[in-house]
């Protein structure tokens, strides 16, 4: 009967560990319940620009931001996980701060104004440099 008895509890105890690790929030990402905002940087012709900063604003909302920045790659597109809420997003092309930004468009600027992000969904933000 003892033998029966610690079968059933080590069952029972596995079953409640096995609930407790179904129960985060991370999506099948891993971004515990950020949505993910990207997209490019384009110039006033265009093209895409590499080495630019893009910096978010959260606006509404009090989940605070991970990062300080994220800078364009070479393709001149970013992708940033964000926790819910509204932000405000700035890009900023120095080749000062990064030389891979190329010299026709340094000092060029960018903005987009109350972006919502959404738990577990992508959002596509495309900036326009003037």
């Amino acid at each position: 009967m003892t033998a029966i008895r610690r079968a059933v509890l080590t069952g029972a105890v596995l079953l409640s560990l096995a609930a407790c690790g179904s129960s985060s929030d991370d999506g099948p990402g891993g971004t515990g319940g950020n949505g993910t905002v990207s997209g490019e940087v384009q110039a006033p012709d265009g093209k895409t620009v590499p080495g630019c900063t893009v910096t978010p604003e959260q606006v509404e909302g009090d989940s605070g931001v991970p990062e300080m920045n994220v800078v364009t790659t070479e393709n001149g597109t970013y992708t940033w996980p964000l926790p819910p809420g509204t932000y405000n997003f700035t890009v900023v092309c120095d080749t000062e701060r990064d030389p891979s930004v190329p010299s026709a468009y340094d000092g060029l600027k960018g903005s987009a104004s109350d972006v919502e992000v959404t738990s577990g969904e992508t959002r596509t933000l495309n900036i326009r440099l003037t």
